[in-house]
């Protein structure tokens, strides 16, 4: 069976989605959005394979809990915690995806996504519009490689307080959601206000 691999990340209004510091810009000062940015990476994400770079593994205080963590590195250490594997490269990674029989989610960072959209590894794409203008300096993901390799589908609006956070869904051309992301988003839609939005029209749905 043919597991789909998703690029699932959040970027601002400039696509900073993060700092040279390995942190992330809004969360210095939160913005309404993130709350709903981090539910829905949460949703989607549990149960699944995410798979980082090693600057993005090191940002976190431990692995991500409830998930199998695939760190993309070659200066870790293999022998770490149960959940964790590490792969030394691209090549390995792509040995060790075909093993997985679950949902696969790469979280970042920039350069590894840029290296799995390059070699077209990624068939759906979910990326975070952070309502937040704070910084256009940091590191970048290359949006206009996204939207080359992928098709737009849909957006969906977090509808908060404040105003709503966009999440724009990319998949290859002809290819629909598999049944796994498709529920994961049935069961977001009852837990958040998300609505759909055609971009091309403005109509909600």
């Amino acid at each position: 069976m043919h597991q789909y691999v998703s690029l699932i990340m959040a970027k601002n209004m400039h696509n900073v989605i993060g700092d040279y510091n390995n942190d992330i810009p809004w969360l210095k000062k939160p913005h309404y959005d993130v709350k709903a940015d981090m539910a829905f990476f949460r949703e989607m994400t549990l149960g699944s394979a995410v798979v980082m770079g090693g600057n993005t593994f090191r940002s976190f205080v431990k692995p991500l809990p409830n998930r199998l963590n695939i760190v993309v590195s070659q200066s870790l250490k293999s022998d770490l915690e149960n959940n964790v594997l590490v792969c030394s490269g691209i090549n390995q990674l792509v040995n060790t995806l075909s093993d997985i029989d679950t949902d696969i989610f790469v979280i970042g960072g920039a350069s590894l996504a840029q290296q799995m959209l390059e070699r077209e590894l990624i068939d759906f794409a979910f990326i975070s519009n952070i309502n937040s203008d704070n910084t256009s300096n940091g590191i970048k993901l290359d949006t206009d490689l996204i939207e080359n390799q992928l098709q737009f589908l849909q957006t969906k609006y977090y509808h908060g307080e404040n105003g709503a956070l966009s999440i724009d869904v990319y998949g290859e051309a002809g290819v629909n959601l598999p049944s796994s992301l498709s529920c994961k988003l049935k069961r977001l839609s009852q837990r958040l206000p998300l609505v759909k939005v055609d971009r091309n029209h403005g109509n909600y749905s």
